[in-house]
């Protein structure tokens, strides 16, 4: 695949996704606050993002936008997950020297 088609089809995945997640933002089945988010969401992430060159971090960016759909679609909740929060029920207590 030459450097023009590649850019053609990357363009076209990206329009694809863009249409998708739109489509899924007055298709969902929660209520408004939730579609709204959705449509926000998706206008600003592929607004700022419409300026990557790059076909490697396009590929990237398609990839992350696709794994939340799917997250999104599969547990009912459009939101993204915290990565950095445990995700445990248990909270762990520290252990503090010289207490029992």
């Amino acid at each position: 695949m030459n450097a023009s088609n590649h850019v053609a089809h990357l363009k076209h995945k990206v329009f694809h996704w863009y249409r998708l997640c739109l489509r899924s933002g007055r298709t969902w089945p929660g209520p408004l606050e939730e579609k709204s988010y959705i449509l926000s969401e998706a206008k600003k992430s592929f607004r700022e993002n419409r300026g990557i060159t790059d076909p490697a971090e396009i590929e990237r960016k398609i990839s992350e936008c696709q794994a939340r759909y799917e997250l999104a679609w599969h547990y009912n909740i459009p939101y993204p997950r915290l990565h950095h929060s445990k995700q445990s029920k248990y909270r762990e207590v520290p252990i503090i020297p010289g207490r029992t």
